[in-house]
């Protein structure tokens, strides 16, 4: 929080004693710019240094800390493009590049828009089984391939049944599964060994997961992730099977 709190605006109450051309004042309230010298739509190179100091910070210290002997390291990863901070795309280039033996991931999201470049990294990992868990709108306009795999009723889409335009992003997230499927199905990977799809239902419920679970059969690329983070932690055989969460 405070990390952003340069770049971010602050509703405060009443008048402020100094003002600047970005804030606003309405109704007793004042949604006040904390940077008289940087426009609100440009503050992406601020952003970008302060995102960097801070991990930098954080990674130093928890190259400082890390016990070779732990079972669990955490090490968070920033992704923001409009910042040019892109640790996650980083991380999964290098993930995909030296994948060996069999490894599994399960991604989940539910609004379903995978990135193109990580479509194309999933799709090329021959070796790669992917499970996808979603959730799709009650949407009538789907091929039959997809209706295999996809329960038409469910209503976990959080925009399903919403008045005006909002009511038509389920089918727009819909339309993404199925481009996604029919190159899956294209590329000779749709099955439960390859990429499979299927739909998180709990009636009364809407579904907002998002995220990656690897779980990984090779030690050394673990290792070799820590060392490009700056974190000089070995992953051995006789530790716990290794993974990656996002």
């Amino acid at each position: 929080m405070q990390t952003v709190t340069n770049f971010s605006f602050k509703l405060l109450p009443g008048l402020p004693q100094s003002s600047n051309n970005h804030s606003y004042s309405k109704e007793g309230y004042t949604l006040h710019w904390p940077n008289p010298d940087t426009h609100p739509h440009h503050f992406n190179r601020i952003a970008e240094s302060a995102f960097s100091a801070f991990q930098r910070r954080h990674l130093e210290r928890l190259a400082h800390n890390a016990d070779s002997s732990s079972a669990v390291l955490v090490a968070p990863i920033i992704q923001g493009g409009q910042f040019n901070i892109r640790e996650e795309e980083s991380v999964f280039k290098l993930l995909f590049r030296h994948l060996s033996g069999r490894p599994f991931m399960d991604l989940t999201s539910g609004y379903f828009s995978l990135y193109a470049p990580y479509q194309e990294l999933v799709l090329k990992a021959l070796n790669l089984r992917c499970r996808i868990v979603v959730a799709s709108p009650k949407v009538g306009t789907i091929c039959l391939y997809i209706m295999s795999l996809i329960k038409l009723f469910s209503q976990a889409n959080g925009f399903f049944g919403s008045k005006g335009i909002s009511g038509r992003i389920p089918e727009g997230y819909t339309l993404y599964e199925k481009r996604f499927m029919k190159a899956v199905e294209e590329a000779g990977r749709l099955s439960a060994e390859g990429i499979s799809l299927t739909e998180w239902e709990k009636p009364g419920w809407t579904y907002h997961a998002k995220g990656v679970f690897f779980f990984l059969t090779t030690y050394a690329l673990i290792s070799n992730i820590f060392r490009r983070m700056g974190i000089s932690k070995s992953i051995k055989p006789s530790d716990p099977n290794p993974f990656w969460i996002n």
